[in-house]
């Protein structure tokens, strides 16, 4: 295959690529866009969702201990075999004394039905289990925006990261057609004995090198959009995603980058938020499991009828019902709670530490990210400059070499310089973009 011809089958399929007319399957997503199709699709944040939504039904749950218990039943028996007790024989006749006597009484069917009714008046152990319910509540409230704010992350990168190497694409494409025209003027002068073989040869190996790093761009790129849509769970082609943000374009102008005091980064950072959650919740079941040793009361009630009759068509019910207060104590309790409110205890002590360590945390998170973002931002600008320096170098040289005022080794380590420093410019405006994305999740600002 010619050279011409190579570039057009790769020009071809670029353009096939990244700008084919798109289909009913194809989505086009800026970063908000993608960050909004993520909430709604990526399973691991759909079940953060869900384990919200489980802990208010158990909040809900644990609301209701308090609430009265009514139970109705009925019951038809039929008595085989009457029931034997054993009786005092003085009931009978004085003279018989404490001689035991053996009868059978009762009747074949015994029929109940009734209403039995139990309310809470005192147990502390419920306010603590309604308490409890409701601090597992809020840490899956807190764990949820943790989920929100990680996929948020995770969704940039990899936005920026297809951005990336489309941007190298379209770098790559560029050169090659540039270095195959210094190709065309080379082969030009060795045709016409004003280049040698060895210059010819040089200048071909530059140009497979320039087609070898387009074909890896061209898979970064691939892999990168699988990438995306596995977080996206995007069930289509990822080829069919279309991004319409450009690096350089995602930039805010605002270079100041003032850092929040460590209290207000604190208190708008997801993860400070879930650990903090997560302590409330176990100084809840740690008074949870206190309290189930105290003293309960309830009251409860019994309204009902009964049925004796050893013929059913002669059925008579005759009523039953009472009333009692009852009041339970632990006894013995202790011995096994015990080492579950020191385990408890344990999970405390563990939170006020994970808690001390994500203060000391941010407090370098902070420093760090702003110099990181800062020293982002300066780079950008010198490699910038950079690019523009090296297409003049590479420009002049060119035209030079043309001119036969330059050898070809200067043209072909401008090119070499140009490749470098195109490369180091993207990877900067990743860098920084990347910068600013930790440099935000340390201030709470996601």
């Amino acid at each position: 295959m010619k050279l011409s011809q190579f570039t057009t089958t790769i020009s071809v399929f670029y353009t096939l690529l990244f700008f084919a007319p798109l289909s009913a399957q194809e989505q086009t997503l800026s970063l908000k866009d993608a960050m909004k199709l993520a909430v709604e699709r990526n399973p691991t944040f759909r079940n953060a969702l869900v384990d919200e939504q489980i802990s208010t039904e158990k909040a809900n749950e644990a609301g209701t201990r308090y609430y009265p218990r009514l139970t109705g039943t009925l019951d038809g028996r039929y008595n085989t075999q009457l029931p034997t007790s054993i009786i005092p024989g003085r009931v009978f006749n004085e003279r018989l004394g404490d001689t035991l006597l053996k009868t059978q009484f009762g009747t074949n069917w015994n029929m109940t039905a009734a209403l039995d009714l139990t309310q809470p008046i005192l147990d502390l152990s419920i306010s603590a289990e309604v308490a409890a319910a409701k601090a597992s509540q809020n840490l899956a409230s807190a764990n949820t925006e943790k989920a929100k704010n990680d996929l948020k992350l995770t969704i940039a990168r990899a936005y920026y990261t297809v951005l990336l190497n489309q941007e190298k694409l379209r770098q790559a494409e560029a050169n090659l057609v540039r270095i195959e025209n210094f190709y065309n003027d080379v082969q030009a002068k060795f045709q016409n004995a004003n280049a040698l073989k060895t210059d010819r040869s040089k200048a071909y190996l530059n140009f497979s090198n320039a087609a070898l790093t387009l074909k890896k761009v061209q898979d970064a790129v691939r892999i990168s959009l699988a990438n995306l849509a596995s977080q996206l769970n995007w069930e289509g082609s990822p080829e069919n995603l279309r991004l319409t943000d450009r690096l350089d374009a995602l930039f805010s102008a605002d270079t100041t980058f003032v850092n929040r005091s460590l209290n207000g980064a604190l208190e708008s950072r997801a993860d400070a938020k879930a650990e903090l959650a997560q302590r409330e919740v176990n100084v809840q079941n740690l008074a949870r499991l206190r309290n189930q040793n105290l003293p309960t009361v309830s009251g409860y009630g019994y309204l009902g009828t009964q049925g004796l009759t050893n013929d059913l068509s002669k059925l008579v019910f005759y009523p039953l019902s009472y009333l009692g207060v009852r009041v339970s104590v632990p006894l013995a309790d202790w011995f096994t709670r015990t080492p579950a409110l020191q385990q408890q205890a344990y999970q405390l002590d563990k939170s006020e530490n994970n808690l001390r360590n994500l203060r000391q945390t941010t407090t370098y998170e902070l420093l760090n990210t702003q110099s990181t973002l800062k020293n982002a931002y300066s780079s950008i600008r010198i490699q910038k400059e950079n690019v523009a320096i090296a297409e003049e170098v590479v420009a002049t040289a060119t035209s030079r070499f043309k001119q036969g005022q330059a050898a070809q080794q200067e043209v072909l380590e401008a090119e070499s310089t140009l490749r470098d420093t195109q490369l180091n410019y993207l990877q900067a405006l990743y860098d920084a973009l990347v910068a600013k994305l930790d440099w935000e999740k340390a201030n709470g600002m996601l």
